[in-house]
């Protein structure tokens, strides 16, 4: 199915939930008022595809965000199952890319027991890891992991997939 880029929240059922805040909020001026907001930026791209990043930013009593990514061919518009995009299996992936990292092996531990295929997010010619917050076990922080590995992180991809730096 060709790209269709749609709101990656509901906007009626946040509303509902800052509504019901506020009415159980005592003090009216104490509540803090919800705002979402996603933006979709070109983040890579090479003769084949193109890699998107939509970051969903979510501000309530606590802010959240959340990124993925997105490869999509240019000549077809469909979009590429991530996974599609590596040479090792999808359950090798994680693991593989967080080798290329300088990590402290409990860190290393808890990035690969977290880790999603939407958390890779391709810029230029390497990949970041963005694990959202509260998703490792040793911190509730977002944390990035940027793999400046250049050749390793090619070694992991189909040669189609290399995107060049944009």
């Amino acid at each position: 199915q060709k790209l269709k880029l749609e709101p990656l929240y509901d906007l009626s059922e946040l509303l509902e939930q800052a509504y019901a805040a506020y009415k159980e909020t005592e003090n009216p001026s104490d509540f803090y008022p919800y705002a979402v907001s996603q933006t979709t930026s070109l983040t890579a791209s090479n003769e084949k595809l193109y890699y998107l990043e939509t970051e969903v930013r979510l501000s309530t009593d606590i802010n959240n965000t959340t990124s993925n990514s997105l490869g999509v061919d240019r000549e077809t518009e469909i979009p590429i199952p991530t996974a599609e995009l590596f040479t090792c299996p999808e359950n090798e992936i994680g693991t593989n890319l967080l080798a290329l990292a300088d990590l402290s092996d409990a860190d290393r531990a808890a990035m690969e027991s977290a880790f999603r295929l939407e958390y890779v997010i391709f810029v230029g010619d390497s990949i970041r890891i963005k694990f959202p917050e509260n998703s490792l076990s040793t911190q509730s922080e977002g944390y990035v992991v940027y793999l400046e590995d250049t050749e390793g992180v090619h070694a992991l991809l189909r040669d189609w997939a290399i995107s060049k730096d944009i």
